[in-house]
């Protein structure tokens, strides 16, 4: 308990979107709780996102090519494996030599088209793993 004499720290003044003023983190969600624009806010939300959600189940023309509904996502790719923890460059020198080896092994000129997203990214993650592996080794005290 703290004497009378003193000070209470000032706490943090946060303002809501409404405009509000709020003490600290703890006032604001208090306030929030209640805050009608707040409520409205969520409600318009979940309104446009509902309607988006009919709209996509709804839409089968050819111009949704690029849609995130067509990655095949039932290959076994799509839970990766789990793998042992790595070291990392401890210096700047390390990062810089890294760094200049995957500008050279990833190149990627070309554009990325929505059917080789796993692929791509499972290549990168490759690259970056097995780099850091070879050259920096495993950690000892994690891992599977």
């Amino acid at each position: 308990m703290q004497s009378p004499n003193v000070p209470v720290p000032s706490r943090t003044v946060v303002k809501c979107c409404c405009g509000k003023i709020c003490k600290g983190a703890r006032g604001l969600k208090m306030h929030q709780r209640s805050c009608q624009v707040i409520h409205g806010l969520n409600d318009e939300l979940s309104a446009d996102l509902e309607e988006q959600i009919t709209t996509d189940n709804t839409a089968d023309t050819p111009e949704n090519d690029n849609s995130i509904n067509d990655i095949d996502m039932t290959n076994d790719e799509s839970f990766p494996e789990l793998k042992q923890g790595i070291n990392l460059p401890k210096n700047d020198s390390g990062w810089q030599t890294a760094n200049d080896y995957f500008k050279c092994a990833l190149q990627l000129n070309d554009p990325i088209r929505m059917q080789d997203v796993n692929s791509k990214i499972k290549l990168l993650n490759d690259v970056i793993y097995n780099y850091f592996a070879d050259n920096f080794g495993h950690n000892e005290t994690y891992g599977p």
